[in-house]
């Protein structure tokens, strides 16, 4: 996988980060509650193959794997497959950045659609 430059980037704390899979029943995890320091970085990026401008986000901190034999409801009606779980003030936190870096690649953009008037 490519990684390309951010144009802005910023680190939101989470309380966990937890993906799970209903096909092999495995549980990613990753909570303040164990220690592993979950956040996203959030940052934007030009992505001119797939195109242009794209923000996302980003799980870091360690975690653990976790093979699940307590689910209460039948792994096939399962619908999603995660979930990221903020404080109210994290998800403030997230909302903020969302913006900066969404409004970072909105001059790169009006730059190209220029060069793009001009034929340049």
């Amino acid at each position: 996988m490519k990684v390309l430059e951010a144009v802005k980037k910023g680190i939101v704390k989470c309380k966990a980060i937890s993906l799970y899979s209903k096909k092999t029943g495995f549980h990613i995890f990753s909570s303040v509650v164990h220690k592993e320091n979950p956040s996203l970085l959030v940052k934007s990026i030009i992505n001119e193959k797939f195109g242009g401008a794209e923000i996302e986000l980003v799980f870091l901190g360690e975690h653990h794997v976790e093979k699940k034999e307590y689910y209460t409801q039948p792994k096939q009606g399962w619908v999603s497959f995660g979930e990221i779980v903020l404080t109210p003030d994290q998800a403030r936190e997230l909302a903020l950045k969302l913006i900066i870096v969404a409004e970072s690649v909105s001059p790169v953009l009006e730059k190209k659609e220029e060069c793009l008037k001009d034929g340049r």
